[in-house]
């Protein structure tokens, strides 16, 4: 076996913080330090961030939301609030949920029915929606894997340490582990393409409902509450995330519009002439040309009921962050050009960069979950908000300048800073991963994911601590005597 001893060192500008001149002046660096084995080491990463002891800024940081606080007025909730937080409770907590009530048909259908009973539903949508299968209860149970999944408590606890509501544990790392992580990505990937998110949430919604019941008879009783108020604070986050997860989901996957040429298998070059004819609007010897070369490459493929479907892109659509970035499905394009030798082509799709995307979007949505910060207008966030779609994200809504403590230049600032967190982020870590061992594992997919949610959630606790920054400088000084620059160690292991 070889042995390797690099001494590997990224330097990475990741928040910008105030002097006298400049909203922020310092700094948060990576700084790897890799002695080990090629094989069966660990990489470890500092990270350091500017932790504000501000306390209306710390206050703001830890509460859903962009305001500032009144610190005259006690954070609601706070005990429960810090006891849901802790690293793995919201797992554990889900776990037992699923274990003393497992999904089934009827749970799902039971928290569906609920759910329409708090708002008005027409006859045409009860008819359309699809009957509750054994599909339904397997993909809710992939997805309820994923949110048990280490990875997704440990991204979180690296949320909570980089915005500062949490010290790092001393001497021990925030330990990725490249299995569960490929397993994590697997489970969001299975679960988005199986549509597990919704029926997860029809379950949980019932849960939710007994647990506040629970928690109602305990203050009618006088009963300590903090334990049953930690359990639905971290069920509705839960449920909050995957409510996010559905709309950015589906967003990305949609694409903006499409024209749909369905074409009969067994009449297949008559069928697709006349098809292209009245939609492309070209000659019928053209159409007739189209339709050979099409069926070549078609062949290869399976009908659906005697029918082959093809999607011609009409416009742009796909999922836009809450600072409003935009991601995009790259789909299944047919382009037509009568005076290329090759008359149509069909794109191939880079699933490595869909994988990718999907973990960005549902980091993304745990972000914005915990932070709820206000979404640009173009953002998914603010549409599916307005739309009425984001039942329980309370304090998260569209952003509006007049109505805001944080202006439209310190906006466009604050997304500055998140880029450079999430691009020196993800590129010291890729740096890392690739310059040791994951290279020589062909594992770049599996690289790719690590630095993208490394990444993600960078952008996501900077984008928190600056917004809070801004929006509390008329309620508190810049800078405290006791401000800190605090040190993140991750490791990345088997």
């Amino acid at each position: 076996m070889i042995t390797t001893k690099p001494q590997l060192t990224f330097v990475a500008r990741a928040l910008m913080f105030f002097t006298s001149a400049v909203f922020m002046t310092g700094c948060s660096s990576f700084v790897s330090n890799i002695q080990s084995n090629i094989e069966d080491r660990a990489i470890s990463d500092d990270i350091k961030f500017y932790v504000s002891k501000a306390s209306a800024i710390k206050a703001c940081v830890l509460q859903a939301g962009g305001d500032c606080p009144d610190l005259k007025t006690p954070v609601v909730n706070e005990d429960a609030l810090a006891k849901a937080s802790e690293l793995g409770y919201k797992s554990a907590q889900l776990k037992t949920l699923l274990t003393a009530r497992p999904i089934t048909k009827d749970t799902i259908q039971g928290g569906r029915d609920a759910l329409r009973k708090n708002r008005s539903v027409s006859v045409d949508e009860k008819s359309k929606a699809p009957q509750i299968s054994e599909a339904h209860v397997a993909a809710a149970k992939l997805a309820a894997d994923v949110l048990m999944n280490p990875t997704q408590g440990k991204l979180e606890e690296l949320y909570h340490q980089v915005a500062g509501n949490r010290d790092p544990t001393p001497n021990a790392p925030l330990t990725l582990s490249r299995r569960e992580v490929a397993i994590y990505a697997k489970g969001i990937q299975e679960a988005t393409s199986l549509q597990g998110w919704e029926p997860l949430r029809y379950h949980l919604h019932g849960e939710v409902a007994d647990l506040k019941t629970q928690l109602e008879g305990l203050k009618t009783r006088g009963g300590g509450t903090t334990d049953v108020r930690a359990k639905v604070v971290a069920l509705g986050s839960t449920i909050d995330h995957i409510t996010l997860i559905e709309a950015y989901i589906a967003a990305y996957f949609e694409n903006g519009n499409f024209i749909s040429v369905d074409i009969n298998a067994s009449h297949l070059e008559a069928s697709a002439t006349v098809e292209l004819k009245e939609k492309l609007h070209v000659p019928d010897a053209v159409a007739k040309e189209m339709v050979t070369k099409l069926v070549m490459q078609l062949m290869g493929t399976n009908p659906d009921n005697g029918l082959y479907h093809l999607l011609i892109k009409a416009s742009d659509g796909g999922f836009v962050t809450r600072g409003g970035t935009k991601y995009v499905f790259p789909g299944l394009a047919v382009s037509v050009d009568p005076s290329s030798d090759t008359l149509v082509k069909i794109s191939k799709i880079d699933f490595t960069q869909v994988g990718s995307d999907v973990v960005r979007a549902f980091i993304e949505a745990l972000g914005d979950q915990l932070g709820q910060l206000p979404a640009d207008t173009t953002s998914t966030a603010c549409k599916a908000k307005t739309a009425g779609k984001l039942d329980g994200c309370d304090n998260l809504r569209c952003y509006v300048e007049a109505k805001e403590q944080v202006k439209a230049e310190q906006f466009s600032k604050i997304n500055e800073y998140a880029n450079q967190a999430e691009s020196l982020a993800a590129t010291a870590t890729g740096q890392v991963i690739r310059g040791v061992s994951w290279l020589s594992l062909n594992n770049e997919s599996l690289a790719k994911l690590i630095e993208t949610a490394v990444g993600v959630v960078a952008r996501k606790a900077t984008e928190k601590v600056t917004w809070c920054l801004y929006a509390c400088t008329t309620k508190t000084k810049r800078i405290d005597a006791s401000d800190t620059v605090r040190a993140i160690t991750i490791a990345v292991g088997k």
